[in-house]
């Protein structure tokens, strides 16, 4: 395998790393993202459950069968996307091409749930009897993937430049060459060894 696949492979577990780092953070934001972004989901089902005794699974099932995983999954992803695109206005902008690779998975990820809900959505819908409350897996996949991606999304707006300096960068790159062609030009300006002594 070549070096430079191994380093892609490693610049792209630095987000995890990021967001190991960064505990408590990425907690807060699991809490008020996730959490609270399905209110509207945690509400109907305890209405459901105390006002017309619908028990977890049926309520679930209703969730599923409107779509409402599909929209929190679709609002997720496109609510990482503006951070992400913010972050390419930065007067320092860092880790240009992971940004990069994050925003083409999440608008290929966004688009995909879309036309998939789109599409679920078109059919009739009946609801089966209580015994009989399958729902496909695609809802479920999507929404577990879009909770993981956005968790990515969270870690790679958290990657710090001193700690991650390995990472194969073109922004990083640009910025060790600038930093080497000022040190070269300060060489030059140097006429003796500081003790009296030309050089």
């Amino acid at each position: 395998m070549s070096k430079g696949w191994q380093m892609f492979k490693k610049s792209l577990l630095y987000p995890f790393d990021a967001i190991r780092k960064n505990k408590i953070e990425f907690f807060i934001w699991i809490v008020f993202t996730v959490v609270c972004g399905q209110m509207g989901i945690i509400a109907n089902i305890i209405i459901r459950y105390y006002s017309h005794s619908i028990p977890l699974n049926q309520s679930i099932y209703i969730e599923g069968s409107s779509g409402s995983f599909y929209t929190f999954s679709i609002a997720l992803i496109a609510s990482a996307l503006g951070p992400m695109f913010v972050s390419f206005f930065s007067s320092k902008l860092e880790f240009k091409t992971i940004k990069i690779i994050s925003i083409i998975l999440l608008i290929i990820f966004l688009q995909l749930s879309g036309i998939i809900y789109a599409a679920t959505q078109s059919k009739d819908l009946t609801l089966p009897n209580s015994n009989d409350l399958t729902c496909g897996l695609t809802q479920p996949i999507i929404y577990v993937i879009s909770i993981v991606l956005v968790g990515y999304t969270f870690g790679v707006l958290k990657l710090n430049a001193t700690a991650h300096t390995d990472i194969n960068d073109e922004s990083y790159i640009e910025k060790e060459d600038a930093t080497v062609t000022t040190q070269a030009m300060a060489t030059k300006e140097v006429t003796d060894d500081g003790k009296g002594v030309v050089i």
